[in-house]
């Protein structure tokens, strides 16, 4: 059972951050970065196939974004995560959101869960909750434990200076000067798609969220992604449901995990 530490939430629904989505000068740049190719956030007719007004904001941008300002929160007045790290946050994504938007972080809550603080808060756009957000810490990284079975895809990128610079600057967020653990995520999704492309012929497929686990500090240099599907629902002819698993390594360590659903109309599997 959780146990609440500290509860901010009131009657009018505080705001505690927020931020604005980028803009759409930097939209296609973000993309290209993340190597991320969907056309649900590229080509509006297809966007506006799929009932969204306009090609809405990549969810690693949401993630990034949320991230960074929850980080910011000064929610240490009980002095429960004096000394903690990140170690994993989970979004869930529930309403879409455009470019040059302003995004308000409330309803926060820190609670023990299993003797371990969780965060949790809600995004709105005006009126609507685009997504949750979870956040786990502890004093040190999870121990990792390697799946089993083969990888369906494996898929390699390098992060540089450069690049690590260009994902703050184009969220507008101040760089540490550290790589962040989303833009290492970021390459997970880039894997899904490389296998769509693959698989079906052209780039395809809608997230519903994502749930990443951080198990070391990540570095500049190459990562190796692997995919995996770990439960599949549905037909060729109403679409299906995957259940996925994607591993960031740099240098055979792990580094990023993230568990993610996504809808594909085609079967990946073969």
């Amino acid at each position: 059972m959780s146990i609440v530490i500290e509860q901010d939430v009131k009657a009018e629904n505080p705001k505690f951050a927020s931020f604005r989505t980028p803009s759409l000068e930097k939209f296609a740049a973000f993309g290209d970065l993340i190597h991320d190719k969907n056309p649900l956030h590229r080509d509006a007719e297809y966007a506006a196939q799929l009932r969204c007004a306009a090609p809405p904001v990549f969810g690693v941008a949401l993630e990034a974004l949320a991230y960074d300002a929850v980080k910011k929160k000064d929610i240490s007045s009980s002095n429960i995560l004096e000394g903690e790290i990140c170690s994993s946050c989970a979004f869930k994504f529930t309403h879409p959101v455009y470019a040059d938007s302003e995004v308000a972080l409330v309803n926060s809550h820190l609670k023990l869960r299993e003797q371990q603080p969780v965060f949790q808060c809600e995004a709105r756009n005006g009126t609507n909750t685009i997504f949750n957000v979870i956040v786990g810490f502890c004093k040190n990284y999870p121990s990792f434990i390697a799946p089993e079975g083969g990888s369906l895809i494996q898929y390699r990128q390098t992060i540089n200076a450069k690049d690590a610079q260009q994902f703050y600057t184009l969220l507008s967020l101040d760089n540490s000067g550290e790589v962040s653990p989303l833009q290492v995520a970021a390459q997970i999704p880039a894997a899904l798609l490389q296998l769509s492309e693959q698989r079906s012929g052209k780039i395809q497929g809608i997230s519903r969220g994502i749930a990443i686990e951080f198990f070391m500090k990540p570095q500049l240099g190459e990562y190796r992604t692997e995919i995996r599907l770990v439960s599949t629902k549905g037909s060729r002819e109403k679409g299906f449901i995957y259940g996925v698993e994607g591993i960031c390594y740099q240098k055979d360590h792990p580094v990023v995990s993230g568990s993610m659903t996504i809808l594909h109309p085609c079967d990946l599997r073969n």
